[in-house]
């Protein structure tokens, strides 16, 4: 067996993990040696030439060191990572809401203002680079319509959306642990100075709220802020705040960059520092390779050159390649105080009136943005610095900020396109050997990690993780600006095609998710296996044969996504299993699943191979492969994805079967302007799944109860009319008031135990109680005199023991009723909180039995 050999082998079976940690816990001469045993047997030594060493430059080196590529990196600062190189003075922080571009409608109307206000965000520097701007500046105008904002937005959203997971693998590749000093997770605030401004604000936060779907973000009163950060002049926030628990930011970026560098040495990579590359030139000794030439004469050929040199690109793409690149750059700022300074804040802030962000670094607070047009070539304006000092001690006030540290004063070049977008793709000189990777204005470091990977794909010839139709150069080009066949143009409305797939309901689109195809049905899949009563951790992934048997009656399954709900949990607890006899597959979790039909049974007559589909199962659902009835098998129109298209069946079944079905428990398909609804936990999968159903389907009031602000935010964007903190009042005085003493029609509850009695205190007349769960408990005491007081009426069920003719009879009902709304736009998409790798299966039963969950949690297989 050959040390490649062994290697696989140990990495594909339980031993491999033992291997991996000797491997990141040896020597670097010795991970060198492995790598290059590795890499060398599986490439034919090509060679690839990154020209830039910011965070992009370094991730696309390692993603291509990664697939054994011989890599070499060329920058014109002394070292990467020191203070001369790009990004080392930035704020550091992992921007997943940076989806909202400058650009807008109403800019123009505070243009004159911005650049007339000596301590405004945005200023020009008088030189004789300013007449250079214009093309630049008409293109910027032309991007300020609305459907180009909301184009920018989503695809900006669809690349954040990846951001972390295409930094993971360089992060473990390199083997640092950004879970020690290197980062902290304490959240970030944009501050709001007044009422108008949080008002103002809402608009960019709409757009957050659209197109980053996991992102978790609330608005903040002032006192709210204050306890946050409590050094803040309560000035800044008299309007609140914009607050992102989930963001985080690195305690030094230059740091990173170092220990990123260092590794691609360690491991074989080529750094030529101080060089700049003049010129990019067909090698006329091999037709198959490119040469990069260097500003001292020198040359260095390799297979393909990824231009990745941030605000630098524009010239070498202009001269080298001959294309129109409308590049312009952003002069940051930023200074850093005092050691000690960084204990003044925990978090990262931003003041978007100021136009910068202040970071508690391990060197001490530091303070980064302005933006200032003026060119690479302009010296710095050091008034700029002493502007954001003075705002700065405005903000925080002189006690414990300190000195400023002029030696750490820093400028740097922000690469910005006129449409905000990054330019990633392929050149149109040299498609096959010259790649672009730059424009990525203040998200540099934020999307560093997923454009590597994507110039990884790109060089390999594979299909990218994100279509790179709206990152092409080409979209500048006039006739992609004002319309014809382009990627960018529609001469009727001026509106992206693209973006038309992400916005339009219309299901003759084509689907969001098409580059998903079958593959060939494997002899084994995978599947989670699990001990009933075992813990969360102790789920793993296993093999076994594919589910059988398979009957003319039945739909086999390619499994994309499975959803994941409180019955998981409570059948991995051993309280919810299927009955004996049961085939081998039903033991595995999971009971709804999205994915294309790979094999239909010769009596089913509704679906064929490859279409895309959700289904309820009687089990199976954590795993590559399903088989279930075609009877509980639904097809997604196209304006619904796979990953939206998992969190249907147990929700969507579970709650029209008992609230909307005629003669259902619910009854409210009868005279439902008339009802209010209250449904208990509206933030969950079945919660979030009756409020967006009972607007959707015309409930006059929905009221819902959830713990916290957080969910409160969410429950009100997927339309509750009424929404109770259950943690801070009482539930039924609260629905007793929103309904003028009548109570609700309906309630629908999955707690039992000690809210039975309360939920029939809260019903009106008439009303029915609808229990799906006993979370609180199965032994119920309560005053039935009390409901039939009421002339009430409690009913309980669940899916699993429903024959197949009911539960056709509801898959019916959605495919006639409910999919028609999602079509059309009515009915709100399924809110999906996180992605998970099916791998990490314990890790998303955490989340639910943390109570974390806002919308639905699916595995990716």
């Amino acid at each position: 067996m050959t040390s490649l050999q062994t290697f696989y082998y140990f990495s594909r079976n339980t031993a491999g993990s033992r291997f991996r940690h000797v491997l990141c816990g040896s020597s670097p001469s010795f991970r060198s040696r492995i790598f290059r045993t590795l890499t060398t047997s599986q490439t034919d030594d090509r060679h690839s030439i990154i020209v830039g060493g910011g965070f992009v430059g370094l991730s696309s080196a390692l993603h291509l060191q990664r697939i054994g590529r011989r890599v070499t990196l060329i920058d014109s600062s002394p070292e990467i990572g020191g203070t001369a190189s790009c990004s080392y003075g930035n704020a550091g922080t992992m921007a997943m809401y940076a989806n909202v571009p400058v650009n807008s409608p109403s800019i123009f109307g505070k243009l004159p203002n911005l650049l007339l206000d000596e301590c405004g965000p945005l200023s020009i520097k008088p030189s004789w680079h300013l007449p250079k701007m214009i093309p630049w500046a008409t293109l910027f105008a032309w991007n300020c319509r609305p459907s180009a904002v909301e184009h920018t937005a989503a695809s900006l959203g669809a690349l954040l959306l990846c951001a972390e997971s295409g930094w993971e693998s360089v992060w473990k590749q390199a083997g640092i642990n950004m879970n020690t000093t290197t980062r902290v997770k304490e959240g970030y605030l944009i501050l709001q100075r007044t009422e108008s401004d949080m008002q103002n604000s809402r608009v960019g936060a709409d757009l957050r709220k659209r197109f980053v779907p996991n992102l978790r973000m609330r608005a903040l009163t002032r006192d709210e802020v204050l306890e946050l950060e409590p050094n803040l002049d309560p000035k800044s926030c008299e309007g609140g705040a914009w607050f992102f628990p989930e963001a985080w930011y690195l305690k030094d970026p230059g740091a990173l960059m170092k220990n990123l560098a260092s590794s691609f040495k360690t491991q074989g990579g080529t750094i030529k520092n101080r060089k700049a590359v003049t010129d990019i030139q067909e090698d006329n000794t091999n037709s198959t390779t490119v040469r990069a030439l260097l500003d001292d004469d020198t040359h260095v050929s390799a297979d393909e050159i990824v231009i990745a040199a941030g605000a630098h690109s524009a010239h070498l793409v202009s001269s080298a390649m001959g294309e129109f690149c409308p590049l312009e750059t952003e002069r940051g700022y930023s200074v850093t105080f005092s050691k000690n300074s960084d204990s003044l804040l925990t978090r990262a802030v931003c003041d978007p009136s100021a136009g910068w962000i202040a970071t508690p670094m391990s060197g001490g607070l530091r303070v980064a943005g302005k933006v200032e047009l003026g060119g690479v070539n302009a010296p710095p304006t050091p008034a700029r610095w002493n502007q954001i000092e003075r705002e700065t001690r405005t903000l925080l006030g002189d006690e414990g900020l300190g000195e400023r540290i002029p030696s750490k004063d820093w400028l740097g070049f922000r690469p910005t396109m006129p449409d905000a977008l990054p330019v990633i793709g392929r050149s149109q000189k040299l498609p096959k050997s010259v790649f672009y990777a730059f424009g990525h204005q203040h998200v540099g470091w934020t999307l560093g990690g997923i454009t590597g990977q994507l110039v990884s794909e790109m060089v390999q010839g594979k299909k990218p993780s994100v279509d790179l139709a709206p990152y092409a150069l080409s979209r500048f080009r006039f006739r992609n600006q004002i319309g014809g066949q382009s990627i960018f143009g529609n001469p009727k409305s001026g509106v992206n095609t693209q973006q038309q797939r992400c916005f339009s309901s219309s299901s003759s689109d084509p689907p969001a998710d098409s580059l998903v195809k079958l593959r060939p049905l494997p002899e084994k899949m995978e599947h989670i296996s699990y001990k009933p009563a075992c813990s969360s951790s102790d789920l793993i992934l296993t093999q076994s044969p594919l589910p059988a048997p398979f009957t003319p009656n039945d739909v086999l399954i390619q499994v994309e996504y499975a959803g994941v709900g409180g019955t998981d949990l409570a059948q991995r607890l051993g309280n919810f299993n299927p009955k004996k006899g049961s085939p081998d597959h039903h033991l595995i979790m999971g009971l709804e699943v999205s994915g294309l039909v790979a094999q239909a049974g010769e009596d089913v007559t509704d679906f064929k191979e490859g279409d895309r589909v959700a289904a309820l199962l009687y089990g199976g659902g954590y795993a590559q492969y399903a088989l279930v009835p075609q009877q509980q098998v639904l097809k997604l129109p196209n304006n619904l994805s796979l990953e939206e298209g998992a969190a249907i069946p147990e929700n969507f079944w579970t709650v029209y079967c008992n609230l909307f079905e005629v003669g259902s428990f619910g009854n409210l398909s009868e005279k439902s302007e008339e009802k209010t609804l209250l449904v208990h936990g509206g933030a969950g999968g079945i919660g979030s799944t009756a409020v967006l159903l009972g607007k959707a389907l015309g409930v006059q009031k929905v009221i819902t109860t959830v713990s916290g602000g957080e969910k409160a935010e969410a429950v009100k964007r997927f339309g509750a009319d009424v929404v109770i903190d259950y943690t801070k009042s009482d539930f039924v005085e609260e629905t007793m008031k929103a309904t003028d003493g009548r109570g609700a029609d309906v309630i629908l509850c999955f707690l039992g135990g000690d809210y039975t009695p309360r939920n029939i205190d809260a019903l009106a007349p008439f009303g029915r109680l609808v229990q799906l769960g006993l979370r609180r408990g199965k032994e119920i005491s309560f005053d039935f005199k009390a409901l039939m007081n009421k002339w009430g009426t409690m009913s309980g069920g669940h899916l699993r023991p429903r024959t197949l003719e009911q539960k056709e009879i509801t898959r019916n009902a959605l495919r006639e009723t409910v999919m028609p709304l999602f079509e059309n736009g009515t009915l709100q998409k399924p809110k999906i909180m996180k992605v998970l790798d099916l791998k990490d299966a314990g890790e998303a039963h955490k989340i639910l039995e943390e109570g974390k969950a806002i919308g639905k949690v699916v595995l990716k297989t």
